[in-house]
């Protein structure tokens, strides 16, 4: 077993670049930051998701977990509070096709981890 937890050091840094990529050229407009988010941060942290657990198949789940707990985090400090309820709502429904890409990278196999166990005999 590999140590992780670099691994959600970067799961966590990029849930961080995705809520400041997303926040600073919305500018604070709600609308303008969520038609930003569900256009181009879901999607990166989708396919973040997707390359993290195939490169580290263990337990996927948590590099989803990560970055959406980072920008969790980060919204609730940004509102100095709970801030608008709906937006937990909406990352609680956006990390529901995170975690299944994270799941299914683990499940196309991972550069680390070949068939076989790295043995050449056993393909």
């Amino acid at each position: 077993m590999r140590r992780s937890w670099p691994v959600g050091f970067l799961a966590a840094g990029i849930g961080a670049a995705v809520w400041l990529l997303v926040r600073i050229p919305g500018g604070g407009d709600p609308v303008r930051t969520a038609s930003l988010y569900l256009w181009l941060g879901w999607p990166a942290i989708v396919l973040a998701s997707f390359f993290l657990g195939w490169a580290f198949p263990e337990r996927p789940w948590r590099w989803p977990a990560a970055a959406l707990g980072t920008e969790v985090l980060l919204r609730l400090a940004a509102a100095r509070g709970v801030g608008d309820p709906r937006e937990l709502v909406l990352l609680a429904l956006v990390a529901v096709p995170c975690v299944a890409a994270a799941w299914l990278g683990a499940a196309a196999g991972s550069p680390a981890d070949p068939p076989g166990g790295g043995d050449p005999a056993r393909g």
